[in-house]
């Protein structure tokens, strides 16, 4: 359950950290759910359902990963190692500088949506022991 609609009585670990890691542990138990297949369970067919998917894009980024290093070895042979050099380092710097942009947005996303749980956990504290009076 999510921490801000929990009632004030229950204590909460509000830390940042903390957040963070039920955030990622949340996210690697959605990864890892759809294999861990039981008959038992009643949504046993959505987990089936999930299967395909996961493998078609585990098909298309093998052949992708595939057909990029046969290019880049085919690139190899005719291009001028000098080239080829400043054009990788132009993506390393590129895609490194956008990985990195990426990173900071997704982080400061989670920091303010962790304050308005903050914001929001007080408020209704404070409501329920207004109400209380």
């Amino acid at each position: 359950s999510d921490p801000a609609f929990a009632h004030p009585s229950v204590s909460v670990p509000t830390t940042l950290s903390h957040h963070f890691s039920q955030h990622f542990t949340n996210l690697l138990r959605q990864f890892h759910q759809p294999f861990h297949l039981s008959l038992s369970s009643s949504s046993s067919h959505a987990d089936y359902d999930l299967i395909l998917p996961i493998f078609a894009q585990t098909a298309a980024a093998t052949f992708g990963g595939a057909t990029a290093f046969a290019g880049v070895l085919h690139l190899l042979r005719t291009v001028n190692p000098a080239v080829a050099i400043g054009f990788g380092a132009a993506c390393v710097i590129g895609f490194g500088t956008w990985g990195i942009v990426w990173l900071g947005e997704e982080l400061l996303d989670e920091w303010e949506m962790w304050r308005e749980r903050r914001r929001l956990e007080r408020r209704m504290s404070e409501s329920w022991g207004m109400s209380a009076e």
